[in-house]
């Protein structure tokens, strides 16, 4: 049994000296099944590094004009596994709760930073879970033909994991409409608001093992050769 795990299992033995802080490491270290950030939030735990606890645990993610943004660390205000899963189980329950239909599926693209993939696959391992087509690009891809591939195949959301030009410890969750634009107001809002309404991952989220055989998975990359003849298309010289 791991130190902070244990620790957290008798209360009376420990505590942070906040119940919310208390509340959330506990169910991180009971949730998280990436080793790498449980030892980071176990070593945090055993330094009794309340600040960066606490700015990492309680505080809450948000869209901004550049989508989601964040240093690639434990913690409930970060990107993450866990926060991955989480963001894109509000975002598939969102999508379920605005088109009362059969989905069209979601278009979902990933650049070369560390990470991107791994959360592109679970991502789209999420929607596949919760009923939602999704087309997945095979290799990294330009943030543009994510947002082109939405539009194309007619999909009812696009998502692109990247943070751009942000430094290398960083990474990005940006999202998508219909029309291929990054969602606003009150989408937004709604996917945050439903993301940490429901914080624990089911644990099929979480296995990866069948995803590339499920029935609605499929290949985003005939995309990129329609987006290089209509761009070509365009070309006046």
């Amino acid at each position: 049994v791991d130190m902070a795990a244990d620790l957290f299992t008798k209360p009376a033995e420990m505590s942070l000296g906040c119940a919310e802080l208390d509340q959330h490491v506990t169910n991180w270290l009971k949730w998280d099944k990436n080793e790498k950030d449980r030892k980071e939030v176990e070593e945090l735990v055993a330094k009794k590094d309340i600040g960066t606890l606490r700015s990492r645990m309680c505080a809450k993610m948000a869209f901004g004009t550049a989508g989601i943004r964040s240093r690639m660390e434990a913690g409930f205000s970060r990107l993450n596994d866990l926060t991955v899963l989480m963001l894109t189980n509000g975002f598939a329950l969102h999508l379920k709760e605005v088109y009362k239909r059969e989905s069209n599926g979601v278009a979902i693209g990933y650049d070369g930073r560390y990470n991107s993939r791994r959360w592109a696959e679970l991502a789209a391992n999420v929607f596949v879970q919760n009923g939602i087509k999704v087309y997945l690009f095979s290799e990294v891809c330009p943030t543009p033909v994510t947002s082109y591939a939405t539009i194309k195949l007619k999909c009812d959301a696009g998502l692109m994991i990247t943070a751009s030009h942000n430094p290398k410890y960083d990474n990005g969750y940006k999202a998508y409409w219909t029309n291929g634009a990054q969602i606003l107001a009150p989408h937004d809002t709604e996917i945050c608001r439903i993301a940490y309404a429901n914080m624990e991952p089911k644990p099929e989220f979480w296995d990866l093992s069948k995803l590339h055989s499920h029935p609605l998975l499929h290949s985003a990359d005939p995309v990129i050769d329609d987006y290089f003849a209509d761009e070509q298309s365009l070309c006046r010289y």
